[in-house]
């Protein structure tokens, strides 16, 4: 565009302001001119108009005239098509936490939730004080000793997997007590000549006597049979029938752990669903300690030449002691004096308790039973287990040991009302010797 042009255009524009402005000073005066204007000098006749910039002023014969740079806002035009949908923005950062709302209303109840794991166990509270005493208890039983004799023949217990089949009753029956199972060989000491005041003690076996049998029962069993029985007893006298008597044991397991026959029975008491029985012999059809673990067992003990060896819970005895003999002397004051000196030497007789049945014990229990004379002595090996290192030590040796009491069921050794199969054994050895 050419400065002539220019100048035209900016003439008819000043010369539009200039007739607003001289036809209506008034309005102009109210309204000041916004900012930013434009400033121009109108020379009056003739219109020629000049911008000037700010603070320059017009010569005498012009007017000054001004104008907005940007013209009065228009009406708003109509609405225009809705533009395509943009691209989502990127996530903005997190506002400020606004502040807590009002409490809302309580909603409905909840299905019951599955059980929370256990919470871990607090800490020990405090000691609290003592309470009052209480009233004094009833009078306790005293423990009884599972190897004392008088403690094992004075016991019931109750008894698991433990039948019996009464010959004659044709019918196997459970148990639900029963006392020991065993026998006595009451033994002899002979005193053999040899130095005097030690002589040479030997012992001998005298005839095997079988422990009374007393049994309970199991509800259902047949108790006009064992009546009827108990009256034939007492009215026949010595004529009186006798009848075997099977009894058989099964670990937890249900394995056979014994199984034996009281020979030649008499029923001689009865008592509901108790009955005792007395036998004259005991047959051993099997015997073993049955399935279940064993515990750790603090002795082997070895019975006769063989080099097997059976688990021993318990040793007890088997002792030497020696007697002593007091002589008096007189002297010729008539004062006496009195010395000691040795008598015989003794060994005491030895207990072993829950002996695991190996082939040698068994033959051992069944042979003195039987009272064979060839095979009632056993030298008997007695070693002990270090259960830290497991080391074995010879512990005692039981020469010519003969076997003076066998318990083939201990009522105070049973294993929660299981028979273990375990036997306890009492011998009366000859001589001892300690390594």
């Amino acid at each position: 565009m050419n400065e002539h042009v220019l100048t035209r255009r900016l003439a008819g524009a000043a010369l539009t302001a200039a007739v607003a402005l001289f036809t209506g000073p008034h309005t102009a005066a109210q309204q000041p001119p916004p900012v930013p204007v434009i400033r121009a000098c109108v020379l009056l006749p003739g219109g020629q108009t000049r911008i000037i910039a700010d603070g320059e002023s017009c010569r005498p014969t012009e007017t000054l005239v001004t104008w907005n740079e940007q013209g009065v806002q228009g009406p708003a035009g109509p609405q225009g098509p809705a533009g395509p949908q943009g691209a989502t923005g990127a996530q903005g950062p997190q506002g400020d936490q606004g502040p807590q709302g009002p409490q809302g209303e309580r909603g409905p109840q909840g299905e019951k939730g599955d059980p929370g794991a256990a919470g871990a166990t607090g800490a020990t509270g405090p000691q609290g004080p003592a309470g009052p005493q209480g009233p004094p208890g009833p009078v306790g039983v005293e423990a009884a000793d599972p190897d004392d004799a008088g403690d094992q023949d004075g016991a019931m217990a109750s008894v698991q997997n433990v039948s019996i089949l009464v010959q004659g009753e044709g019918a196997s029956r459970e148990l639900a007590s029963l006392s020991r199972v065993g026998a006595q060989i009451p033994i002899v000491e002979h005193s053999l000549s040899g130095k005097i005041g030690d002589p040479t003690l030997v012992y001998t076996p005298e005839t095997v006597r079988i422990a009374p049998v007393t049994m309970t029962l199991a509800p259902g069993a047949n108790m006009q049979f064992f009546a009827g029985w108990l009256r034939d007893v007492r009215e026949a006298g010595s004529k009186a029938p006798r009848r075997d008597i099977s009894i058989e044991a099964r670990d937890a397991a249900l394995a056979i752990v014994l199984r034996l026959t009281l020979v030649d029975t008499l029923i001689f008491a009865q008592d509901g669903l108790q009955i005792a029985v007395q036998a004259e012999g005991i047959v051993i059809d099997e015997l073993n300690a049955g399935s279940e673990p064993a515990l750790p067992s603090p002795y082997r003990i070895g019975v006769g030449t063989t080099s097997a060896a059976d688990d021993a819970q318990r040793v007890l005895g088997g002792n030497l002691t020696t007697s002593l003999l007091e002589q008096r002397f007189v002297k010729p004051d008539g004062s006496e004096t009195i010395h000691y000196v040795p008598g015989a030497t003794r060994a005491s007789r030895a207990k072993l308790g829950q002996v695991e049945p190996s082939l040698g014990v068994r033959r051992w229990i069944e042979d003195s039973l039987q009272q064979d004379p060839r095979e009632v002595y056993k030298p008997v090996t007695v070693r002990f287990v270090d259960q830290q290192t497991g080391d074995v030590i010879p512990f005692k040796t039981f020469t010519r040991a003969l076997l003076s009491r066998i318990t083939l069921i201990n009522p105070l050794a049973l294993n929660q009302g299981f028979v273990t199969g375990l036997v306890d054994l009492e011998l009366q050895p000859e001589t001892v010797t300690v390594p």
